[in-house]
């Protein structure tokens, strides 16, 4: 919540996209769950994406705001910066802040408390105004030729998918989840809808040998 009312603060508005470019991580996770409480639209980026195409994804997606795993994303984006002019902030997981164009998860976090303090109702609003319609996640996938293209999910898609899941009766909130299948593939953010919608718990972590511990 202090993510999404964050994202509102800084001006992301409904269906606008906002871009992640990281491992996988619980910030991936926490980030996605905010841009949605926002209304926003996540965009995904591999960490491997070349700084090129990463600027070629935030252009063709007009992503407004950049969740950065470190200072190698950013400096991905800052090398493509001239190329990239709707980009208005990148909050970056593990890095520090420039005072200007890059701040850190912490700063973005204390914006949403300011949000939600100024305005107590401000996510709540935001996903109440949510529709089935309503993009949710563009998937950029490297599967055709030429430029990666963005398939659009729409919040049915994902509904679907949570009631499915839930149909086939195979899952319980008894069950654990070990979540470390790349986030900016498809089926990485299915894993995270089926933990939101059976309630199971998931452990996050994008290195295997680290995942069990």
């Amino acid at each position: 919540r202090e993510i999404g009312a964050g994202l509102i603060r800084l001006g992301v508005e409904s269906e606008q996209r906002v871009a992640i470019a990281a491992e996988t991580s619980i910030n991936w996770v926490l980030a996605e769950l905010g841009i949605t409480l926002a209304g926003g639209a996540t965009t995904t980026i591999y960490a491997s994406t070349g700084a090129s195409d990463a600027a070629f994804i935030l252009t063709d997606s007009n992503s407004k705001v950049l969740f950065a795993q470190d200072q190698v994303q950013v400096d991905k984006i800052l090398s493509q910066r001239d190329s990239i002019p709707e980009l208005r902030k990148i909050v970056v997981f593990d890095g520090l802040s420039d005072g200007d164009l890059v701040m850190t998860l912490a700063e973005l976090k204390e914006l949403g408390r300011e949000e939600l303090v100024a305005n107590p109702g401000a996510v709540d609003e935001r996903v109440a105004a949510v529709e089935p319609e309503h993009l949710a996640t563009l998937i950029y996938t490297s599967g055709t030729t030429g430029r990666p293209k963005g398939v659009e999910l729409l919040h049915s898609s994902w509904g679907y998918v949570g009631a499915a899941l839930r149909a086939e009766d195979i899952l319980t909130p008894a069950d654990v989840q070990f979540l470390w299948l790349p986030m900016a593939h498809v089926f990485g953010t299915v894993l995270i809808t089926v933990a939101v919608e059976i309630g199971m718990v998931t452990a996050v972590d994008g290195r295997v040998p680290k995942i069990l511990e």
